[in-house]
């Protein structure tokens, strides 16, 4: 089975096809607990059958949360936007962005940044991410965030 992140564009579609235009459908495992697998808010045109298969998870859709045990599941329409977090281990922290007065080709240069925490509950690292002197940049800096707190969970830390 599939275990991958869950990339979206500027409108919060998921990127992954699901399966073919002839038959819509996949079956994926996700790491809610991994800050690229969970937390993600997205949508996407396919409907979702999900099952909680150890833990805890915090599913939110339609302006609700809903706090599902291991061996309950949830269904998502086409076109909803839902995430799914895990109850605990989750990053926090805080975009920024603060103009230079520099400009490079005429476009005015910024400094783009993150600070966090993780995890949320008992933090045991504040990381701060900061893209210096950019015109926009390619990766947003709590993606960069994201990836650092995904290494750290791969480590065991």
């Amino acid at each position: 089975m599939k275990c991958r992140p869950i990339l979206v564009d500027d409108t919060r579609r998921e990127l992954t096809q699901h399966g073919t235009r002839d038959f819509p459908l996949s079956m994926d495992r996700q790491e809610v607990a991994s800050p690229s697998h969970g937390n993600v808010r997205h949508w996407h045109p396919e409907v979702q059958i999900a099952l909680v298969t150890e833990g805890e998870v915090l599913f939110r859709a339609g302006g609700e949360t809903f706090r599902l045990g291991a061996g309950e599941g949830f269904f998502v329409n086409g076109g909803v936007l839902h995430e799914a977090a895990p109850t605990e281990s989750t990053a926090a922290g805080k975009t920024g962005t603060a103009q230079t007065a520099q400009f490079a080709a005429g476009k005015e240069l910024k400094n783009y940044w993150f600070a966090g925490f993780y995890p949320a509950r008992n933090p045991r690292y504040t990381i701060v991410v900061l893209q210096d002197g950019q015109t926009g940049p390619s990766r947003t800096s709590a993606a960069i965030f994201a990836r650092v707190c995904d290494a750290l969970d791969t480590a065991g830390e």
